[in-house]
């Protein structure tokens, strides 16, 4: 690891008993084969629904999701996911101040449902109107292991001609980082550790990457969550 990843990689909160994870799940594939396919993605994500949606059915008590978050992709001249754009939280913020996320937040009252709520989050922070946005799917809820908020991720197309013309918010977004999701793909750029919790263990993933302005992404926690979950699900 660079010295930076390094530094925030020791600073990590771990339990005292962890251990190290499995390697990426795509490690084994042949590099020229490491693309997702728009089509194929959707396809997985309607996959994806149809298995949360009869779950749910055999479940008496679901709890829905008080957040939501979106996963923006841009895609390449082949149909394929090209671009995630992330978020850079400021120095300043109370909680998560300097995490990688997606743009997002928390249900509010005169949100129509939570596709409404992201939408709204996104162009708050971002300035992507929403009809520049194309939601494709929503994959499953994840879970922050510190504050036990449960988050629905939905996953979107936008053109880079909208993410040309972002405004950020000061308050909420320090820097927008464009990751190439070859690179997320690439095995070294990937690591996990089994983390010991009060009940059960669990995986911690964490991408190490450089955006394609050259600047150092550490991602973990909820937002590596996610897109282990998207990268997994498509390969």
């Amino acid at each position: 690891m660079e010295n930076l990843f390094q530094k925030l990689y020791q600073e990590l909160p771990r339990p005292k008993t962890f251990m190290p994870g499995p390697v990426a799940p795509w490690a084994s594939i042949n590099p020229e084969e490491r693309k997702i396919n728009i089509d194929e993605f959707i396809l997985a994500l309607r996959k994806q629904k149809f298995v949360r949606e009869n779950l749910a059915e055999l479940n008496e008590v679901s709890i829905e999701p008080s957040s939501a978050v979106l996963a923006p992709f841009i895609l390449d001249a082949q149909n394929n996911l090209d671009i995630l754009v992330v978020t850079q939280r400021p120095e300043s913020m109370k909680t998560y101040s300097g995490h990688i996320a997606f743009p997002g937040g928390h249900l509010e009252d005169d949100d129509i449902d939570l596709q409404h709520c992201v939408l709204r989050e996104t162009q708050e922070e971002i300035g992507v109107d929403p009809d520049d946005i194309k939601i494709i799917g929503r994959t499953n809820d994840t879970q922050t292991k510190t504050s036990d908020v449960l988050i629905a991720p939905f996953v979107g197309v936008v053109s880079s001609e909208s993410i040309s013309k972002t405004t950020l918010s000061p308050n909420e977004v320090q820097y927008l980082h464009l990751i190439k999701v070859e690179d997320l793909l690439k095995p070294d750029n990937y690591y996990c550790e089994m983390w010991d919790g009060p009940t059960s263990s669990y995986l911690i993933h964490i991408f190490t990457v450089y955006d394609t302005e050259n600047r150092p992404v550490f991602i973990w926690g909820a937002t590596a969550n996610i897109i282990f979950e998207l990268l997994k699900m498509s390969l």
